[in-house]
């Protein structure tokens, strides 16, 4: 995605995940966000999740919309993608006062992007799962996790009954999965980003 319909979006990247170092998967990140870097937007890469680093680009991002916006500029404003990965053991996700939230609470109204990778939802905490702007749902072992985690998260939109023949029918292509749009009222669920379910 973020070498694909993200490439131009944002100007700046910052991941935190364990394996930034070690796997070569993120090598093509890396790469695509040296060519990002100017004097003003620098990605950084983190192993750890580094609070005081998140918090100084949150700093730094909204000082940048601030004097942006006091130009009353017509220029698109600079867009910012923190990923974070990986970091369900840490448990920084699940608390509901940490500069994560803040993220997912005030980051639209800062340019700032946040993608969570993590095998349990409810790892995350409930008031960053309630600004969701979208879900990507692979499949999962666990069938608990999947009814009582995922399905049940979504199961004020549609039964659980629906939700699951949709989530089989998205799931059942080797690296397949379910894309859940929760932008728009009601939420649009497809298979991948190619075809839309439609309820009948």
């Amino acid at each position: 995605m973020l070498l694909g319909p993200y490439k131009n979006i944002y100007s700046e990247i910052h991941v935190f995940s364990p394996s930034i170092h070690i796997d070569s998967v993120w090598d093509v990140v890396v790469k695509h966000a040296k060519t990002l870097d100017t004097e003003d937007c620098k990605s950084t890469f983190h192993d750890t999740f580094d609070e005081p680093a998140l918090i100084a680009i949150i700093a730094k991002q909204r000082e940048k919309i601030r004097e942006l916006k006091l130009t009353k500029t017509k220029k698109p404003l600079p867009q910012v993608i923190l990923i974070l990965d990986d970091l369900a053991d840490t448990g920084v996700m699940h608390t509901a006062i940490s500069s994560l939230t803040s993220c997912y609470v005030r980051g639209r109204h800062l340019g700032l992007s946040t993608w969570l990778s993590t095998q349990k939802l409810s790892t995350i905490s409930p008031v960053c799962r309630s600004n969701f702007a979208f879900m990507l749902i692979w499949e999962l072992r666990n069938r608990k996790e999947l009814f009582d985690g995922v399905l049940h998260e979504l199961s004020n939109i549609h039964p659980l009954e629906t939700l699951f023949e949709m989530y089989k029918m998205s799931t059942e292509e080797k690296h397949s999965f379910m894309y859940v749009n929760l932008r728009v009222s009601p939420p649009e669920f497809y298979i991948r980003f190619e075809e839309k379910l439609v309820i009948e």
